[in-house]
């Protein structure tokens, strides 16, 4: 009986070591209602892979992503929702240095087809990026991309630089229906029902079947470094998500 005892602790401690180590190397978190998957593979068209110690939930409930040298090594953050879904209205907070980062990071909201098979990089993407990374003499430092259904010819995508000025807290809607899609932003945090006529900035794109995505995508947030690593880290916060059907508007 003894060493029956003894081996019955002695499972429980492996079956508790082994739950322990499952949740330690976990890639998955729950926030804003959805189910999001850590990416550790490189982010976007960087010089950084995610690390899933970059991403966190504070006691707020705000979701950090960092970016952060580590023993002469620096790593980024990207996650995505495990759902994916369709026209509808997106909406997000972003908290940080959105305007004076270095040029080379890139903060990004956006839906992703490619991230569940649903065409290839550069197609089936609705994009908001904070960066410099793509502006002439860095004038800009927010650009709005459409990138299209698969079948449509290699850059058709469209694009919409702005350069933002409000403070470092910024409202983001998506609009996405099968014919059109707007882009806005707010200085400071307004609800998703906010008007675009007291915007800081809104564009709208109007195409069709042929040049805006059709298919449900998940939507993911990143931040990475394009072409030179960066010299200091960044913490950017997000503070809310919310996703509204198009057929519950």
């Amino acid at each position: 009986m003894k060493l029956d005892r003894q081996l019955c602790v002695l499972a429980a401690g492996i079956a508790l070591s082994i739950a322990g180590s499952a949740q330690a190397q976990a890639k998955d978190i729950d926030w804003s209602g959805y189910t999001w998957n850590i990416s550790t593979g490189r982010i976007g068209q960087g010089l950084v892979s995610g690390d899933p110690g970059n991403v966190l939930i504070d006691g707020n409930g705000y979701l950090h992503l960092k970016m952060i040298n580590s023993g002469g090594k620096w790593s980024g953050a990207e996650l995505a929702t495990s759902k994916a879904f369709g026209f509808g209205t997106f909406y997000w907070v972003f908290t940080g240095p959105v305007k004076s980062m270095e040029p080379q990071v890139v903060l990004a909201g956006f839906t992703y087809g490619p991230q569940i098979g649903t065409g290839i990089d550069g197609q089936n993407e609705i994009d908001v990026e904070f960066s410099k990374w793509n502006a002439i003499d860095n004038k800009n430092n927010v650009d709005f991309d459409i990138y299209p259904p698969p079948g449509a010819p290699k850059g058709a995508n469209v694009e919409y630089d702005l350069n933002y000025t409000g403070s470092d807290t910024v409202t983001v809607r998506v609009d996405w229906s099968a014919a059109q899609i707007t882009a806005t932003l707010w200085s400071g945090v307004v609800p998703i029902t906010a008007s675009t006529k007291a915007a800081d900035a809104t564009w709208t794109y109007n195409g069709d079947k042929s040049t805006i995505p059709q298919a449900a995508c998940p939507f993911m947030f990143n931040l990475w470094t394009f072409k030179t690593l960066p010299t200091v880290p960044i913490d950017a916060i997000v503070q809310s998500f919310q996703y509204v059907p198009a057929t519950a508007k």
